[in-house]
């Protein structure tokens, strides 16, 4: 939900896709994965700065978007109708979610998919977003990448314009560990009301990234 809230605007960017379109942007989107958000725009390489403006603003300054209802309200209803397009609309979405919570225990951040249950976002507020805002869209809990041809002197001094006047704040805490184990073989059988197709999944827990 706060993913698609980072598209509607910011206090000096009213229309991040507008401005990205206008500087010859292409695949301007983002994704929202278990571990993290990515904002992602592939545009000229003269117009870096158009980019580095944009995502340093939307870091800092989305108070304006957080506080419409409105807006709120209307990317509510887009986020519950994309939830149940992929995984509430046939049995290999609802495998896929099942499989999570089968694999790690509830407590654990893995327990659920990114995008929520329908209660979960029924239950959201604008205070619970702009709370997840605050923590965790800053400079310190953030990663940048720049690829293409750049002069990389030229465009740190880009980034140093633009990120380098943002307030530093602590970053966000390190999540509690959860420890994942099964103890036992696990089945989760989901049925096809079309009886459209059969298929078998199978997923198991192997060692952590970065091990």
């Amino acid at each position: 939900l706060l993913e698609h809230l980072l598209f509607h605007g910011s206090t000096h960017v009213a229309d991040p896709g507008s401005e990205y379109y206008r500087a010859g942007a292409r695949h301007v989107n983002a994704s929202t994965d278990q571990d993290f958000v990515d904002c992602y725009a592939l545009l000229p390489a003269a117009n870096l700065a158009t980019g580095l403006w944009i995502e340093s603003d939307r870091m800092h300054f989305l108070e304006p978007t957080l506080s419409r209802d409105n807006l709120l309200k209307n990317e509510r209803s887009i986020v519950k109708n994309e939830r149940r397009l992929r995984l509430d609309a046939g049995p290999a979405g609802a495998v896929y979610e099942q499989i999570f919570a089968a694999l790690f225990p509830p407590e654990h951040p893995y327990h659920h998919v990114p995008v929520g249950s329908m209660a979960d976002l029924d239950r959201i507020t604008a205070a619970d977003l702009r709370a997840y805002y605050d923590l965790h869209f800053q400079p310190a809990n953030a990663a940048l990448a720049l690829v293409g041809d750049l002069d990389p002197r030229a465009a740190r001094s880009l980034v140093e314009k633009y990120f380098g006047t943002l307030p530093a704040t602590a970053p966000p805490p390190a999540p509690r560990r959860v420890a994942a184990g099964l103890r036992e073989e696990r089945r989760v059988s989901v049925a096809d009301p079309a009886d459209r197709e059969r298929s078998i999944m199978l997923a198991w827990l192997a060692t952590p990234a970065y091990a």
